[in-house]
């Protein structure tokens, strides 16, 4: 006790001070609470209810009028009728009893009792085919609606309208040459038999008029969704000579990619269709080697050069390549700085003699100059020429003697080998390519290309595939890239088309050779026409409706492809003739 008491009179100070303090401190927080006003009460939630004493009563709506019935016409060559109405107007055609109400083609699955909404698509068949539509009803036919999508009480509810092709293409602004080349002097005729519900006729299907006259006069092409699209389509390939990008993809492809959407699937190429389509290309080429599948063919090449050439290296390629003129600098880009030599030729074709003048004058070990490490050959060329095996062979000795990787551009591959009779191994590999880029875009693909990497450079596969990744151009999803792939390989779908590609060039090129002062500028191996034209010639083809490029050399660049029709080359070198 006397020790607290000695602590007590040491520290009374100290402990009187805290104390007061703890006091005084009470006494502020005390009152700081009780000079607060109470909360009032706030109800969770409020609602509050608008009355309008005055409601204004709704407006009756104005009747609508009864449309006018369209008149049926029928058409012969002798007499070309006024026109109807044009086929973008909605005006509905008054029906002449319930059953004959039209229906949608958007609605046929719906049963026959279901009433027909307002909106419907209209169908243009000529006179001749009159009775379509009720030939395609299936009385008997279990899978009769599957086939051809009407069947029983819809079809015979499925309007049918004829209306005269100028009338119908009113909203198209096409002149009349247009319209006969698109279908005739008879009528818009796009009825037929529903052969695009048939894989096996879809492979078939090699040109945009058999497309034209496979469409269901029921129910059209669902990669064009009603007929009004489909004759936007076919518009599209009236006397269209711009270029084979400018097709539409393969039915067979579009089939392929809808067959690879039908679940679930390794990503980034480890899916068994690109494995399916290696092995295949495999066989095609009769070599191993190792595929990359791109979306485009300058990514293609970008990104084949780059693991042949270094970024302080030099890609040879002729003035006119694509990878030189069309690529915007991205195999440099993808190279990291490379630089590219262009070699003169004529037609677009490496001259030899300067393709060795230029080895011996970039030497590979003087600090001072760019040495070529890649040569990089399209086949078939910008000019639409092709290198034999043995032109090819010539220039990639020497090139390969001095250590130069060598690069094919195949962008149209396809037409070459159809054109020349070559295999595939004899136009690649066996004539000294180390990567070649296929292209089947122009073909009849949506959208696929493929960097084909043989033996002698197999092992920078890799190497590659990190280079695509870091470019951003790994398609994560590449089975629907494959896909294209496996339905063009199939059954050589990929030379049939460009068989017809090819038969569509010559044909044009010997009618315009006949007309007068028309001139071919270079030989014709593919798909691909240049001609000089003189200008009234060039004049009636634009006036016409023929879409072609004029070329910087001042030539005229047409270009067929898959769907490149027959009428449209009759079509264009009449114009051509006046």
């Amino acid at each position: 006790m006397a020790g607290l008491t000695r602590i007590f009179l040491l520290y009374r100070i100290r402990i009187l001070s805290v104390a007061i303090g703890l006091l005084i401190n009470g006494v502020v927080i005390l009152a700081l609470f009780q000079s607060q006003p109470p909360a009032p009460d706030v109800p969770r939630i409020v609602s509050v209810v608008l009355v309008n004493p005055d409601p204004v009563p709704e407006a009756e709506p104005e009747p609508v009028p009864e449309p006018e019935p369209v008149p049926e016409i029928e058409l012969t060559p002798e007499r070309v009728p006024e026109p109807v109405r044009p086929v973008e107007t909605e005006r509905p055609v008054q029906a002449a009893s319930a059953a004959d109400a039209p229906v949608s083609a958007r609605a046929v699955d719906q049963p026959p009792d279901t009433p027909a909404s307002g909106e419907r698509d209209i169908y243009a068949v000529s006179p001749g085919t009159r009775s379509v539509l009720s030939g395609l009803q299936c009385p008997g036919d279990p899978e009769g609606f599957a086939r051809t999508g009407v069947c029983g009480e819809m079809a015979r509810r499925t309007a049918r309208i004829e209306v005269p092709a100028e009338d119908m293409m009113a909203g198209f602004d096409l002149s009349r040459a247009q319209i006969r080349a698109l279908f005739g002097d008879n009528g818009a005729i796009l009825a037929g038999e529903p052969t695009l519900d048939n894989p096996a006729a879809r492979r078939n299907l090699s040109s945009a008029d058999q497309m034209r006259d496979a469409l269901p006069a029921s129910r059209p092409d669902p990669a064009f969704g009603d007929l009004r699209t489909a004759v936007r389509a076919v518009c599209l390939y009236s006397m269209n000579f711009l270029s084979d990008t400018t097709a539409p993809a393969h039915p067979a492809l579009l089939d392929a990619m809808a067959h690879a959407n039908g679940g679930y699937a390794a990503s980034y190429g480890n899916d068994p269709i690109c494995q399916r389509v290696e092995d295949h290309l495999k066989q095609v080429f009769e070599t191993e080697l190792k595929v990359l599948f791109t979306v485009s063919g300058t990514a293609s090449n970008a990104l084949a050069l780059s693991i042949l050439c270094p970024s302080h290296g030099a890609v040879l390629c002729h003035d006119e390549a694509h990878i030189h003129r069309d690529e915007r600098g991205a195999p440099e880009f993808f190279t990291g700085g490379a630089k590219l030599i262009p070699l003169p030729g004529a037609h677009a074709k490496i001259d030899l003699e300067a393709l060795k003048a230029t080895l011996n004058s970039w030497p590979q070990d003087f600090v001072h100059t760019t040495p070529p490490r890649a040569l990089s050959v399209s086949n078939l060329n910008e000019s639409g020429c092709a290198y034999s095996a043995d032109e090819l062979a010539a220039l990639t000795a020497p090139a390969r003697a001095r250590g130069l990787g060598i690069h094919f551009d195949g962008a149209r591959f396809a037409n070459l080998l159809a054109g020349s009779g070559m295999t595939p191994a004899q136009a690649s590999w066996k004539a000294g390519a180390d990567i070649l880029s296929l292209g089947a875009t122009k073909n009849g693909a949506l959208a696929a290309e493929a960097v084909i990497l043989f033996p002698s450079v197999m092992n920078r596969y890799g190497e590659l595939q990190a280079r695509q990744k870091r470019a951003g151009h790994m398609v994560a999803k590449m089975r629907y890239v494959a896909a294209q792939f496996d339905a063009w390989l199939a059954d050589n779908l990929w030379l049939d088309l460009a068989e017809h590609a090819n038969e569509m060039a010559k044909r044009l090129s010997e009618g315009l050779s006949a007309i007068d002062g028309v001139r071919l500028a270079h030989p014709v191996d593919g798909n691909e026409i240049f001609v000089t034209l003189p200008e009234p010639v060039a004049e009636r083809m634009r006036a016409g409706g023929a879409g072609f490029y004029q070329w910087p050399d001042g030539s005229a660049r047409f270009v067929t492809s898959w769907s490149t029709r027959e009428d449209d080359v009759l079509a264009l070198l009449e114009a051509a003739s006046g």
